[in-house]
């Protein structure tokens, strides 16, 4: 497993003061000896880093590398974890975001099937790949016209058009991003229903700091999650992070 990426990224200086405050204690964090004292720089980086993704106009991947740095080595697992996947909204190919996910993901707890897939290749790559496939099969149409062979010619139009489709079809589906949420704690029950008075289910009764599901609803302070092993409950709000959409 490579080693979590920690070097801040350059960002530009008309974020002012609150991004030398943040620089200067991520810095005084990995130059500090004590591990405590460290910790609270680190924590004081990240805190930083948090008020300035607060302005909309300023939200950027670095900021949000930044700032899953700061958390992950504060020891704040789940708000790293959340800092990564916030970046990877604005920018879904960015390789150093999703290594350290990976890395971050590498500290959780995951019971078997419930560890979400790696995304090892870039999102537009399996398009792309779709969009020249039909190009080369309605290519191979117009050849097969030109040779008068008609049915290898209906036969790669055909293709071609369930290829277009296809490569359609992934599109919408990388533009929607679902919303996610992160466990924050430690031993969060996973009920069957919204409220403490529902069991919960054998094979999943507790779910482990960091772990990450889709949102499915709200209810009240309840909220309905599926996790990636196909499992669907209830947690409540204060017990998970929720990603907030930023803009791009």
């Amino acid at each position: 497993m490579p080693a979590l990426s920690v070097a801040l990224t350059a960002l530009p200086v008309l974020l002012g003061a609150s991004l030398a405050s943040a620089e200067a204690s991520f810095h005084a964090g990995v130059a500090s000896g004590d591990p405590a004292a460290a910790r609270k720089h680190f924590i004081a980086a990240g805190n930083d880093f948090d008020q300035l993704l607060a302005h909309r106009h300023q939200q950027s991947p670095a900021l949000y590398r930044n700032l899953g740095n700061a958390r992950f080595l504060a020891g704040q697992l789940p708000q790293a974890l959340a800092a990564f996947r916030q970046g990877l909204l604005l920018a879904p190919d960015d390789a150093v975001l999703r290594k350290n996910l990976e890395f971050a993901r590498s500290r959780v707890e995951y019971p078997p099937g419930a560890r979400p897939p790696a995304n090892v290749w870039p999102k537009w790559l399996f398009a792309n790949l779709l969009l020249g496939a039909a190009l080369l099969a309605h290519a191979l149409g117009w050849l097969a016209w030109t040779k008068r062979r008609h049915g290898w010619m209906w036969f790669a139009f055909a293709l071609a058009a369930l290829l277009a489709i296809a490569w359609g079809v992934k599109k919408v589906h990388d533009l929607r991003s679902d919303t996610f949420v992160v466990i924050a704690k430690d031993d969060v029950p996973l009920r069957r229903g919204n409220g403490d008075e529902y069991p919960t289910p054998p094979d999943a009764p507790t779910l482990a700091r960091g772990m990450e599901a889709r949102l499915l609803s709200r209810r009240g302070d309840w909220l309905q999650i599926r996790l990636c092993s196909g499992q669907v409950g209830w947690v409540q709000n204060r017990t998970a992070l929720v990603e907030w959409k930023a803009e791009h």
